[in-house]
């Protein structure tokens, strides 16, 4: 699997692992239907949210391994720079993330909240921003521009940030 794939994960690469497999699964099925909310749009999420608004400005913006700013992001480095501006300092990488943010149910997930991939703390892969109604606003992975996507894969749990 990893041979095949150009990874943007060194680390995941060596160990075999696809770090956008989250991106592969979501086609398969319909997991996200259970957070599905009639009537939202992007519009509305980026009024509810100061956070989907600054990321949505960062829209086709190209994926880049480690990058941080507008002139290529990858997941956490999207999430860093559009909280930064907010005054929300995170660590760099979705685990560091995930492990200072507040808990939020993936039922309970508001839009700007975060939502983390994988199997456990351990194996976080990917953040994204969870706008609402089953969509989140991501930069995926390489080959790929900052964009809106449907919520579904290897969802491990969301994540509240706090201003510090």
């Amino acid at each position: 699997m990893g041979a095949s794939f150009v990874s943007n994960a060194g680390a995941w690469r060596l160990l075999g692992v696809n770090p956008c497999l989250h991106l592969q699964r979501h086609e398969q099925d319909d997991c996200a239907a259970a957070l599905q909310s009639p009537g939202l749009t992007y519009a509305a999420a980026a009024q509810a949210s100061p956070a989907v608004a600054l990321a949505q400005r960062y829209l086709g913006v190209p994926y880049l391994w480690r990058g941080a700013d507008p002139s290529g992001f990858d997941c956490s480095g999207l999430v860093t720079y559009v909280l930064a501006q907010l005054g929300i300092w995170l660590r760099r990488t979705a685990a560091q993330q995930y492990a200072v943010c507040t808990p939020v149910p993936l039922a309970a997930l508001a839009p700007g909240d975060l939502v983390f991939f994988g199997s456990s703390p351990e194996t976080i892969h990917h953040v994204v921003i969870y706008v609402g109604g089953g969509a989140m606003l991501e930069a995926p992975c390489s080959g790929a521009l900052v964009r809106y996507d449907r919520l579904c894969g290897d969802l491990y749990g969301g994540g509240r940030p706090s201003q510090q």
